[in-house]
């Protein structure tokens, strides 16, 4: 009986590390998940913003969505990799132009998923 528990316990155990390493996201695949959130951002928040210019609240959302290539050559400019197999944890450090705060952000991709888990304003 106890090693009937055990082997089972065991496939279980492998099926699931597998299944780890199966659904751990690449490097595409978290480019265009950070392309996805920033555009979400500056459209929700910045397009919006009553203090911005007429021009930039008239035309916002047309210029983030043309932009978009060049955001995401930028993210993967900006991030690294940590691939542990089973998953992986990306840290960017978006640097903007200017008197822009910068931003850290660290995420990690499981399951196919990316949970971020840490996010700073310096």
């Amino acid at each position: 009986m106890k090693s009937l528990l055990f082997n089972c316990v065991t496939a279980l155990s492998i099926g699931f590390i597998g299944c780890l390493c199966l659904t751990n996201p690449g490097q595409e695949d978290y480019q265009d998940y950070a392309t996805d959130q920033i555009v979400f951002y500056v459209k929700d928040k910045i397009c919006s913003e009553r203090g911005s210019a007429i021009f930039l609240r008239r035309y916002c959302h047309t210029l983030v969505d043309t932009s978009r290539k060049q955001l995401v050559r930028f993210l993967s400019q900006k991030t690294q990799r940590h691939n542990y197999l089973l998953f992986s944890v990306y840290s960017t450090d978006i640097l903007l132009p200017g008197i822009l705060p910068r931003f850290q952000f660290k995420t990690i991709g499981i399951l196919e998923n990316f949970y971020i888990f840490e996010s700073d304003q310096i």
